[in-house]
């Protein structure tokens, strides 16, 4: 009987003993993984691992040992939820995009229904448009400014009490009325 050296897998790391090209685990837990080996031992023990692993087809084996893999990584990662919190995250995403959808589907069918009342008020985007906004926002900034003086140039006066302030304004009203 010739042993072939191969590189231990991590089931026969973790057990500290030799493994040959008849261990069964060697072509689920290579070598590489055996942090990730390490969390599922910690979590199922090396007795309940090998029981999951022989009790399924051998076609699922695969799958079941990356099942096993992934959830002794989220247990490492949250202790308390685990992979349960993984499940609990991504569900609330996805009722979080659900709800975003519905709002668009919404607006989107208000949009629509206002198109086919009135489709005149389409805004384009043409100059006139642009212009007309332009006019609009100038003849309401002159609607606000009627009543008011003219601005001055020169810089604000600010004082700490509202003597030195209203002293300031008088001196500079009694200088625009010398020329």
């Amino acid at each position: 009987m010739s042993r072939e050296p191969t590189q231990t897998c991590s089931a026969c790391r973790l057990q500290r003993k030799r493994c040959d090209r008849n261990c069964d685990m060697a072509q689920y837990f290579p070598a590489s993984k055996y942090c990730e080996f390490q969390n599922a031992h910690k979590l199922f023990g090396m007795s309940n691992i090998q029981k999951m692993m022989n009790s399924v087809l051998p076609e699922q084996r695969k799958a079941t040992a990356d099942s096993i893999l992934i959830e002794g990584n989220a247990r490492s990662n949250d202790l308390v939820h685990g992979c349960q919190g993984i499940v609990r995250n991504i569900k609330s995403q996805i009722q979080l995009y659900e709800n975003e959808f519905e709002l668009v589907n919404r607006e989107l069918a208000f949009f629509r229904e206002r198109e086919r009342q009135n489709p005149q008020e389409i805004l384009n985007p043409d100059i006139d448009d642009d212009l007309t906004i332009i006019d609009r926002i100038l003849n309401f900034q002159s609607t606000l400014g009627e009543g008011l003086d003219q601005p001055t140039m020169e810089p604000l006066q600010i004082g700490v009490s509202g003597e030195q302030t209203m002293e300031a304004a008088s001196n500079s009203d009694e200088e625009e009325k010398k020329p």
